[in-house]
């Protein structure tokens, strides 16, 4: 499956996104190691007509939104995104969050 036959709404799995890097054109993307459990947003209109490489590890996970609305899922391993206006292409306005859940989360419960 590529990610043409993804459709551009609904939720999709990251795992079903493949296509082949143009070297010239190619970004990638990565969480940070020293990082907090979120990281981002990556704004994606810079990269309009350019490709990004996802890269995420074991238990990874970056998600597409565009609009507030989640659009894409994916799953740990590399992605390359298409970013542009054609149907096939990602949303240049749409942003990736990155979320590492097996960091830990540092949080203060108070009592009120």
């Amino acid at each position: 499956m590529s990610d043409t036959d993804t459709p551009r709404t609904g939720l999709g799995s990251g795992r079903a996104w493949t296509a082949l890097p143009d070297q010239d054109k190619l970004l990638e993307w990565s969480l940070d190691p020293d990082g907090d459990f979120l990281q981002g947003p990556l704004d994606l209109i810079c990269m309009r007509g350019r490709k990004a490489f996802l890269n995420l590890a074991d238990e990874q996970l970056a998600l597409l939104a565009v609009d507030d609305q989640l659009q894409a899922i994916y799953l740990d391993g590399g992605h390359v995104l298409d970013i542009g206006m054609r149907p096939d292409q990602i949303d240049p306005q749409g942003r990736i969050y990155f979320l590492d859940p097996g960091r830990i989360v540092d949080l203060r419960w108070t009592h009120g």
